[in-house]
């Protein structure tokens, strides 16, 4: 007989050590901390049960701020990362003399910041070592990973029992996200690192023999005997002595308990060692085993063993569909191959068919794969040439009786036809004076500035490769407040151009282009002549249109102009950045504005073609003219006409009076019109995206029709509608005089509020975009009490989408905000919740809350 032994490694102690139904902890005897300008001390972390934390179930965190945690300071300011500018904190907590230790339990800093704690790392010393000797006799090094939270317990059982008197704890990470600056991942912060309240629960031993073994196992089975190492354990102060084991239920016969451990002293562990014969058997199986021991409580411990025996043939597995993603260049790539039965594999051909399949490439593939195994065959694709959706699939043959030819199928789309720009002479900016980094950095082009191979993602980055204006201060709008820069680029002679291609500035502050306009002038005219002989202006981008992404500031965005200019010269005026008040991060939005910045621009050389519209114009009845073309949801079309077309591009031929801005009707739309008296007379229609429609708009000025408020906290704080009344809180006026809604509108708001606004029903049922844009003013307390935005469902009322969460801090004057309504809610009807929480803390200070006016829902 062939007998093999697989020896498994299961965890064992999180089945030795017990707990106590009522959690009780050890006294911490001192904390200290490597750190130095703590803004809360570090003291405040080992208060314990009845003064920090809750000495009841589910020991929920009682202090916060300043009495409650323990936070470092910001030696990097914000945004920053405090670990890369001061190191890990190291905390060392003393319990005052050796104890058995089976867990950490600690209670979160912040929900409203990301300076919370999150990865950190322990090590123990004993009492005879010393602090110093922290990792000397105990090697167990454990890390873990905290959530953001900032009231409730997260307790992290050890893999094994400890008994240590010093326990070494290193914060190896916060919830830092975007540099600080926070964002759709996460909230701003990390500038700080801190942490509410860490303790250590007690561990009951049992004073008798306790059996400790895992309730089901699974087994991995094979096709020959096998050897399986069963962990046990004794959580028990006195020997554990397992004296038989039986097995019992279907599959009973196929297994034997081939050796059991000798005593087991107090918190020991081995293993009872256990043969499976799979002999007769095939699919799965399942057993129970019954071990006896003296452990008085549960003198016979089941223990349910399954599995699955594979066949004895071979039997080839491939993975599901292969998807490649965008491939640039050649690339190599393996594909797994498994043997899932009990014989050997023997392949014979991989060779692959489809589409695209030249462009796949067999470089080395097993001759056999053995039972129970997997190996790879490595792959080449090679997208010269070809741009697009790529399908192919792999033919694997092989002895496998039931599958002789299994078939892998691979997408990918090909980036191999690579663009070519037009070298850029020379750039300059109307802020060159003042420019943080030059504006040379936007022509450095393909090879430096961007990659030369498809997608052409932008390779130089911060001072090195992006050009970037002065700061207007911060918080502020750079072009509110110092116009717009204007940048003009010689190509060197007249070249023709039909686009324009821009990459961003940064994905972690909002000084990136949004939007900007171009003018054009030919080498006769220099750069005084833009706009005279080429009446040709156009407009891309917008803050709200998603063209220029502030979360991407490494892909080409290509912008067509529809119609081919022949110029030498090229003006970009920037008219906004991504700046949205109030631009500190306080409001939810990602911080900056107070600058203008693109990452590199360049002119793609290529064939212009204006994007044409299958169109057609028949005769039709009564002396008319049917006018038919496809059309897309989302589009509107213009129809314009000409006599002499050659007069003007068709984009400039003049509008028919009355048939402008036609909605799409896909997927054709069909116009009937008088013929006209002229004996010659061409057509062409224009589509462009629709823009925004306004859904809802309420200034609350004359009333709040459908409005409703409420308060599911304690009493004492409303919504109310009116001008506000306060003289020492809050903002003076409406942002539109007389009214707006606030909270408690000549007070300030009250402890444990949880007041709430809700809108009239908005019809979102056929819109594919919503954006909310409003005038918002925040005083709320920084990190202990929050305004939210909520979707709810019109009918139901149950919250649906989360708009924005977690305002909080002080507006210096109103501020228009403006957020996007999850798509996910869209299709229906709605109503837009605000709401106001607040803590139970009470102190002397005061604050206004949330007050809004001037609500709007743009839809496209």
């Amino acid at each position: 007989m062939n007998l093999s032994k697989l020896l498994r490694v299961i965890p064992l102690f999180p089945f030795l050590v017990g707990y106590l139904a009522g959690a009780d902890f050890h006294p911490v005897s001192a904390v200290t901390t490597t750190t130095q300008g703590d803004l809360w001390p570090v003291s405040n972390l080992i208060q314990g049960p009845g003064v920090g934390i809750d000495a009841n179930e589910p020991h929920g965190k009682t202090l916060a701020g300043a009495d409650g945690n323990w936070v470092t300071g910001a030696p990097g300011g914000f945004p920053s990362d405090f670990i890369e500018v001061a190191g890990e904190p190291i905390l060392v907590f003393d319990l005052g003399a050796d104890l058995t230790l089976a867990e950490i339990s600690i209670w979160g800093y912040s929900t409203g910041n990301a300076n919370g704690a999150k990865d950190f790392s322990l090590r123990f010393a004993t009492e005879a070592e010393g602090e110093a000797g922290i990792g000397g006799s105990i090697s167990y090094n454990p890390s873990f990973a905290a959530s953001i939270d900032d009231m409730m317990r997260q307790s992290f059982p050890f893999d094994e029992v400890v008994t240590a008197r010093y326990v070494e704890l290193t914060i190896e990470s916060t919830h830092i996200t975007n540099g600080g600056s926070g964002g759709p991942d996460g909230p701003a912060g990390g500038d700080r690192v801190g942490l509410g309240e860490v303790a250590f629960e007690k561990v009951e031993i049992s004073p008798e023999p306790r059996i400790s073994i895992a309730d089901e196992i699974e087994l991995s089975l094979t096709t020959t005997p096998t050897v399986y190492d069963i962990p046990v354990g004794n959580s028990g102060s006195v020997d554990l002595v397992v004296s038989e084991v039986i097995f019992t239920g279907g599959d009973a016969a196929a297994f034997e308990a081939v050796s059991l451990p000798a005593a087991l002293p107090g918190l020991g562990s081995d293993v009872i060692e256990v043969q499976f014969d799979p002999t007769g058997l095939v699919g799965p199986i399942s057993a129970t085993m019954e071990v006896t021991s003296n452990d008085p409580g549960v003198p016979v411990r089941l223990v349910q063993l399954s599995g699955t025996v594979p066949p004895t043939e071979q039997n080839i597995l491939v993975p599901p569909p292969l998807d490649r993603g965008s491939v640039p260049l050649p690339e190599t790539f393996e594909i797994v191959i498994e043997n899932g039965g009990g014989s050997l594999l023997v392949i014979t051909d991989a060779v692959f068919s489809g589409a695209q399949g030249a462009a796949f490439s067999v470089l080395g593939a097993p001759a056999s794969i053995p039972p129970l195994s997997s190996d790879v065959i490595e792959v080449e694709f090679d997208p010269s040439g070809l741009n697009g959706p790529v399908t192919a699939t792999l033919l694997v043959s092989s002895n496998d009786p039931d599958t002789p030819e299994a078939e892998v199928f691979i997408t990918a789309v090909a980036l191999g036809d690579t663009a070519l720009f037009y070298p850029i002479t020379s750039v300059e900016s109307s802020t060159a004076g003042n420019d943080l980094w030059p504006v040379s950095n936007l022509i450095q082009g393909p090879g430096e500035g961007f990659d030369a191979a498809q997608p052409h993602g932008k390779t130089s980055d911060g001072q090195a490769g992006n050009w970037v204006t002065a700061a207007c201060g911060f918080p502020c709008d750079y072009v509110e407040l110092t116009g717009n820069p204007v940048l003009t680029f010689d190509l060197g002679q007249n070249v023709s151009l039909c686009e324009i291609s821009v990459w961003g500035y940064s994905a972690s502050n909002s000084n990136g282009l949004s939007e900007f306009s171009l003018r054009f002038a030919t080498e006769a005219e220099g750069t005084d002549g833009f706009g005279t002989s080429i009446d040709f202006s156009p407009i891309f981008g917008g803050i709200d249109s998603g063209l220029l992404p502030l979360e991407d500031n490494i892909s080409r965005s290509s912008f067509l102009f529809g119609r081919e200019v022949m110029a030498r010269y090229v003006e970009l005026t920037c008219l906004d950045n991504h700046f949205v008040a109030p631009g500190d991060g306080s409001g939810g939005e990602i911080p900056g504005g107070d600058r203008v910045g693109i990452g590199e621009v360049a002119f793609e050389i290529r064939r212009c073609e204006t994007p044409r519209i299958p169109f057609s114009v028949e005769a039709g009845e009564d002396d008319t003219l049917v006018l038919t073309w496809e059309s897309e949801a989302g589009q509107l079309y213009n129809i314009r006409s000409e006599t002499e077309p050659s007069s003007a591009p068709p984009i400039e031929w003049p509008l028919i009076e009355g048939r402008e801005g036609i909605e799409a009707t896909p997927p054709l739309n069909t116009l009937v019109i008088d013929r006209p008296a002229d004996p010659f007379r061409l057509f062409v229609v224009e589509g462009f995206p629709k823009p925004p429609v306004e859904a809802y708009s309420e200034t609350f000025d004359t009333g709040a029709p459908g409005w409703t408020t409420g308060n599911d906290g304690i009493a004492g704080t409303e919504w109310q509608l009116g001008p506000p009344a306060n003289e020492t809180l809050g903002p003076p006026t409406a942002s539109t005089p007389p009214n707006c809604y606030g909270t408690n509108l000549a007070g300030k708001y009250e402890n444990e509020a949880n007041a709430w606004l809700r809108s009239p029903p908005i019809d979102l049922t056929g819109s594919s975009e919503a954006t909310l844009v409003l005038s918002q003013f925040i005083d709320i307390e920084e990190e202990f009490d929050f305004g939210h935005i909520y979707v709810l469902d019109a009918a139901s009322e149950e919250r649906i989408g989360v708009v924005v969460e977690d305002l909080t801090g002080l507006s210096d004057a109103w501020q228009e905000a403006r957020y996007n309504i999850p798509t996910a809610v869209l299709g229906r009807e709605i109503k837009v919740e605000f709401r106001l929480e607040s803590d139970d803390f009470v102190d002397g200070v005061e604050f206004a809350g949330f007050y809004v006016d001037d609500v709007r829902i743009l839809t496209k």
